[in-house]
């Protein structure tokens, strides 16, 4: 059981970096073209397991995507709660 979640872990850390990895290159380095060869090269991995894990560069792009849509919307419901909070006490005063 102990080696089935080291290798789950080791799984886990693995998809997370080639995520970051992709970010990184999409969103910091503008390169929203960079290749499966540069997304691996630059995680320090094999091209193939982003395959493996993503079974293409569009559906990891995708899924990048849509993790930073929902952490947007996330953000904004916060904000908007904190708007009417804040108006609530405002009303109050």
């Amino acid at each position: 059981m102990f080696n089935k979640n080291v290798k789950s872990s080791k799984k886990d850390q693995t998809q997370e970096l080639i995520k970051e990895t992709a970010k990184n290159l999409f969103f910091v380095k503008g390169k929203f073209d960079a290749t499966t060869q540069e997304i691996a090269d630059e995680a320090g991995v094999n091209r193939t397991l982003i395959n493996y894990y993503f079974r293409s560069r569009d559906k990891l792009i995708q899924i990048i995507f849509d993790e930073a849509q929902r952490v947007e919307q996330e953000k904004s419901k916060i904000i908007q709660n904190a708007d009417l909070l804040l108006k609530k006490r405002l009303a109050s005063s």
